[in-house]
C-alpha cells in the first residue's frame, strides 16, 4: 500500500518486503509454539493434483522451492520497522489468532 501512496519514493524501485524465511517445519514450529495447535494443511495428493492441473501453480512452487524472493529481510526491517516476523503475525495480525489454546474470551 505504501509504494501506492508514495508513489515518488518507491516509483521505479524493486522492493522485497518479507518479515521471515522459514521453512515448512519451522513455520510448523512457530504456528504451534506461538497458538498451542498445529499448523492446518491439507493432503499432498490436493498440491500434487494442482501443481500437475494447473501449470502456473506448479511453477511457481518449484521457484519457491528453488529460487525463492532472497530478500535481505535486516534491510527490509530496516527501511519497514512494521514488518512482522510469522510468530508476530499469528499472534497480532492473522485470523488463526482466535485458534490459540488457553486465549481468554
Amino acid at each position: 500500500a505504501k509504494a501506492l501512496l508514495e508513489r515518488e519514493r518507491f516509483g521505479g524501485r524493486c522492493v522485497g518486503v518479507a518479515g521471515d524465511e522459514l521453512s515448512f517445519e519451522e513455520a510448523c514450529g512457530v504456528f504451534r509454539g506461538v497458538l498451542g495447535v498445529e499448523m492446518p494443511s491439507t493432503f499432498c495428493a490436493v498440491g500434487s493434483v494442482l501443481k500437475v492441473a494447473m501449470r502456473d501453480i506448479g511453477a511457481m512452487f518449484r521457484w519457491f522451492e528453488t529460487a525463492g524472493f532472497a530478500v535481505d529481510i535486516e534491510a527490509a526491517r530496516r527501511e519497514y520497522p512494521e514488518l512482522q516476523d510469522f510468530g508476530t503475525w499469528l499472534e497480532k495480525s492473522s485470523g488463526f489468532r482466535d485458534l490459540k489454546v488457553g486465549k481468554s474470551a
